[in-house]
């Protein structure tokens, strides 16, 4: 941490406090502006000389069933594409190391929660029934049994290393940040997470 604080520091960044709250924010903050400032609002972008040289694909993604989607969300003119929020994310993932899940709502975009790439801090989500409406609701938290107690239906985990997008209208969207590694990334859940934090009715992974 204290380094990603005094790269945030070069970056022209002030910390207010001692959150990692705080520093995984702006972290999200600058590579979502490298993105949308780029000339091209397809998803692609500079690689900066530590990750590459050349221009980033626009990455894939999935739904909730594991079904590769053809496309990503085109510019609006309201908001970052899919493929913008992706690779910020990627890019927050490869600088950031630790145990962090990390819910965030981006205006003129929606919701996005992301997980370390070990899963040491738990992510789950799901959806109930909009009042007076055909369409669902979402929501995510550490754990099932905030869920249920809220009269949403747990659709499953996020898993390490993923990234959950949540738009209005459209169905959730989940993308690998990690699809192209050498190797899986060995799974390291908290033990205090179910000795501790988490209610004795909740499901965790």
């Amino acid at each position: 941490l204290p380094t990603l604080k005094r790269d945030l520091e070069r970056e022209f960044r002030h910390l207010n406090t001692g959150s990692d709250s705080e520093v995984l924010l702006n972290l999200l903050a600058i590579e979502l502006f490298s993105n949308l400032s780029s000339p091209s609002h397809e998803g692609t972008r500079s690689v900066s000389p530590s990750s590459g040289a050349g221009a980033a694909p626009a990455p894939d993604c999935v739904d909730a069933a594991g079904r590769k989607l053809e496309s990503l969300s085109a510019f609006d003119g309201k908001g970052p594409t899919d493929a913008q929020v992706i690779l910020a994310v990627n890019e927050l993932l490869r600088r950031c190391s630790g145990g962090y899940a990390c819910v965030s709502m981006i205006i003129g975009y929606g919701l996005l929660a992301f997980r370390d790439p070990h899963g040491i801090r738990p992510l789950s989500y799901g959806r109930r029934l909009a009042e007076g409406s055909t369409e669902h609701e979402y929501m995510v938290a550490s754990e099932s049994g905030a869920l249920n107690a809220l009269g949403f239906e747990l659709l499953g985990d996020v898993p390490p290393g993923h990234l959950l997008l949540l738009r209005r209208g459209k169905e959730p969207r989940m993308h690998n940040c990690f699809a192209s590694a050498a190797a899986p990334l060995a799974h390291a859940p908290c033990v205090f997470e179910y000795v501790y934090f988490a209610r004795p009715d909740s499901v965790i992974d």
